[in-house]
């Protein structure tokens, strides 16, 4: 029923995969927070003309979907290999990659400092800023 209604209006969907990086949990009280990932890789294919945008993705999964789900955004918030936009740029293309400082859940400078200190062209970083999302809405 989403889909009906946000698909013919261009509006953009945004699914949390995660709210919590789980391992801040006390292993003593782990709760499954997540949805996971096989999950929503399928229902997602079967809407090829609906906009999708996953919070809080891990790289793993974005290696996972990235090919499979071209609809589809992925936000830097929890984007965590090493120099994140270097691995991004070295595999990716910037794209398809969107600005999120996960506030007030992280402090918003981590993710700040991405773009900030990121060895990446200033326009690949200003895609992933903000023009990759300017061109949704």
């Amino acid at each position: 029923e989403l889909v009906k209604f946000t698909s013919p209006r261009n509006i953009i969907i945004s699914i949390p995969v995660r709210i919590e990086d789980p391992r801040n949990q006390s292993p003593l009280l782990k709760e499954p927070m997540e949805i996971p990932i096989v999950v929503i890789a399928k229902a997602l294919s079967f809407y090829l003309k609906q906009n999708f945008i996953l919070n809080n993705i891990y790289w793993s999964e974005v290696n996972d979907l990235y090919y499979i789900l071209k609809n589809t955004l992925f936000d830097i918030a929890m984007i965590e290999p090493v120099n994140p936009l270097k691995a991004i740029r070295d595999k990716y293309s910037a794209d398809r990659f969107v600005f999120s400082s996960n506030c007030p859940l992280f402090y918003p400078e981590g993710n700040w400092n991405k773009l900030s200190y990121s060895d990446m062209e200033k326009n690949e970083v200003e895609k992933i800023a903000s023009v990759n999302i300017k061109k949704l809405i």
